[in-house]
């Protein structure tokens, strides 16, 4: 399986993943490489930056669809 299948499965599965997250579980050392290739195949993955005690990383977030829209 590749990283970017990784990261993919892991949004989809927890709805964000940080660069430590991705080192740590996926061995996956270029997070931001491998979302630009999610991205490429149309995958709508934000970014929001967080603060921690050594600066601010990122955290890749893809939305989850609102399963509940058009429910009355």
């Amino acid at each position: 399986m590749s990283q970017s299948n990784d990261v993919l499965v892991h949004l989809q599965r927890y709805g964000s993943i940080t660069p430590k997250e991705a080192a740590d579980l996926y061995g996956c050392w270029r997070l931001a490489a491998r979302v630009l290739e999610l991205r490429k195949m149309g995958h709508q993955i934000t970014t929001q930056d967080e603060a921690h005690p050594n600066g601010v990383h990122a955290r890749y977030e893809l939305p989850q669809p609102d399963l509940f829209s058009g429910v009355i």
